[in-house]
């Protein structure tokens, strides 16, 4: 499959970002009984509300979702803060590397080009090959920044060595679930416009 990356014109004005591990309570067609079944694995959905779109933004950002609703295209969307996002802790390395070969399902990860004894705290966004990270316990880098990096969800496919770990725009692949009518206002503009987006898993 391939993948887009979302327009420039996209602007966020408020995002909620969630992993799933359990899927909702459903209830059997001839049964009075409600039960919640197991989500096989650990899962981001998302919720991003457009806001400030010009006639001319909202007709990139709608081109993109045409381009996605295909079954072979997915979206490429970064965290909201985009390539300003931080590293929560000390650490001033853009990206570190994976260390050998590492499977898929993987919790923690050896690596190595941090900044030498350096720190990065639980919930600090970062990438693996389009997949979105976050750090699920502080992490400190040894004397030759290098580490074991305990992350969440668990790595979605196997990466060999020198896999780059992006920290200074960290991206992921999405679908879209479903988006808010859009509607002009009296400005002619468009009205803020909620998408609803869960993880592209398979790349």
């Amino acid at each position: 499959m391939s993948f887009v990356d979302a327009p420039a014109a996209m602007r966020i004005g408020r995002y909620q970002i969630d992993i799933v591990r359990t899927l909702p309570l459903q209830r059997g067609v001839y049964s009075q009984v409600e039960h919640s079944i197991d989500y096989g694995g650990e899962l981001w959905v998302a919720e991003y509300r457009l806001t400030g779109l010009s006639l001319a933004d909202g007709a990139a950002v709608q081109g993109w979702l045409d381009q996605i609703s295909d079954p072979g295209v997915n979206g490429r969307l970064g965290t909201p803060l985009g390539a300003s996002v931080a590293a929560f802790g000390t650490e001033t390395a853009t990206s570190l590397q994976i260390v050998g070969a590492t499977l898929a399902g993987a919790r923690a990860i050896p690596v190595d080009g941090a900044t030498p004894a350096a720190t990065l705290l639980a919930g600090t966004w970062l990438s693996i090959g389009n997949h979105l990270h976050r750090v699920r316990t502080d992490f400190t880098s040894d004397g030759t920044g290098a580490g074991s990096l305990s992350i969440t969800p668990r790595l979605r496919e196997a990466f060999a060595d020198n896999q780059p770990v992006e920290l200074s725009a960290p991206k992921s692949l999405w679908k879209v679930a479903s988006s808010s009518p859009w509607v002009r206002d009296e400005v002619d503009r468009w009205e803020p416009v909620t998408l609803k987006l869960s993880e592209a898993i398979r790349p």
